[in-house]
């Protein structure tokens, strides 16, 4: 079976990229992007609109995914090479730890308290579970066919995994490691390949194969589905507006979505082929960057573009911005 994340095709690059000398960083906010094919991450400065920074994971190449914690002192970063889960120092770009996961990993996500990092195992459909703590396994789960996607409930009780190949979604207990239930997202292979949660544990899951987004309560159950993407393949969610925006890896535009009425609000241009997304701590600027080598930043109150900032081309898989 192959392995398939979002709209990225696994061509791994055998040689690495040269490093910059690295650069301590202090101040907020940046955007750091995993960047499959150059086997690194790259530091997006949005002051002053640069990259200033390319922490390079040798020999952990080829990220799969990624977050950040909550202090912004460690990123974790999934290596589809190695199978591990690679803890590094953003303000030295030094790895402090690798963890092995499963086999292929992809989709890296912080429970909502910190304690656990989880990841999606892609090549041998499960998720493994890390302490942050202990920075050790504590857990394996079985679920569906090319896992690509986590998140939680706001409380944390309840994961969902986007099981891609099957175009289905595991819902686990977090307590007991256990799936509760698993729910198709669709007629057929839909695609389900990224997720999101909102503030009142509505699930949001964008079918990249469907060319929707359906919207789930906890148990699975449909609520609503929404039409018009164009292979929706990266998910955000704008809280202090209620907004959800979609990006369309095969198009030129993100599409935004008000979570109360589920109606869309517009389609704001930006760099094509987007495949990743997410929102600064502020809770206004959104960040989208694809394969054209640029990041594109809009502003989510007026829906406007503000700027865009080159980048190394490559295959951006995974966004955080702190």
């Amino acid at each position: 079976m192959p392995t398939v994340r979002k709209n990225v095709t696994h061509w791994i690059f055998s040689g690495l990229f040269a490093v910059l000398v690295p650069t301590v960083i202090h101040a907020q906010p940046y955007v750091y992007m995993a960047d499959l094919e150059a086997g690194m991450v790259e530091v997006v400065n949005t002051q002053t609109k640069s990259v200033v920074n390319y922490i390079q994971l040798y020999p952990y190449a080829a990220p799969g995914g990624m977050a950040i914690s909550s202090d912004g002192t460690k990123l974790y970063v999934s290596s589809d090479i190695t199978n591990s889960l690679v803890i590094v120092n953003p303000s030295n770009s030094a790895i402090s730890k690798s963890i092995p996961t499963g086999t292929r990993p992809s989709s890296v996500a912080l429970t909502p308290n910190g304690a656990q990092v989880w990841v999606a195992d892609n090549g041998s459909a499960q998720v493994t579970v890390v302490s942050t703590a202990t920075q050790s396994v504590v857990g394996t789960i079985a679920v569906g066919n090319l896992p690509s996607a986590v998140a939680f409930t706001p409380d944390g009780s309840l994961a969902f995994v986007a099981n891609m190949w099957d175009g289905t979604v595991s819902i686990i207990n977090t307590s007991t490691l256990k799936v509760q239930n698993t729910f198709s997202t669709g007629p057929g292979a839909s695609g389900a390949c990224a997720l999101a949660v909102s503030a009142n544990s509505e699930l949001f899951v964008a079918n990249c194969y469907g060319n929707t987004v359906t919207v789930h309560n906890t148990t699975g159950a449909l609520l609503n589905t929404i039409s018009g993407f164009s292979y929706p393949d990266s998910l955000a969610i704008v809280a202090g507006l209620n907004r959800l925006v979609v990006s369309n890896g095969a198009s030129s535009n993100v599409t935004v979505i008000d979570m109360n009425s589920y109606a869309v609000i517009g389609n704001v241009p930006v760099a094509p082929n987007g495949s990743v997304i997410a929102v600064a701590p502020d809770g206004m600027n959104v960040y989208t960057a694809g394969w054209s080598g640029t990041v594109t930043n809009l502003n989510a109150c007026t829906n406007a573009t503000g700027f865009s900032i080159p980048w190394a081309t490559g295959a951006p898989v995974a966004m955080v911005v702190h």
